[in-house]
């Protein structure tokens, strides 16, 4: 398990698979603006800045093999 996670850290910028559950990839978000639509603020226009997430993809067969 170590070694997946080490192999993953140093290929984590391109993405990378773990074999037999799924894949995980970089994604990068715009930059945006939004209303804020409740609390103290409400109503309040703010900028969001622009992110890098990483987004997780079960393959097809782990997520049958889960949800029967």
């Amino acid at each position: 398990m170590e070694a997946i996670a080490s192999l993953a850290y140093a290929n984590a910028a391109d993405g990378f698979v773990i074999p037999g559950i799924g894949k995980v990839s970089v994604r990068q978000t715009k930059a945006r603006t939004m209303v804020m639509a409740f609390g103290p603020r409400k109503g309040e226009t703010i900028n969001v800045v622009a992110k890098t997430k990483l987004k997780f993809t079960f393959l097809k067969a782990a997520k049958e093999e889960i949800l029967g």
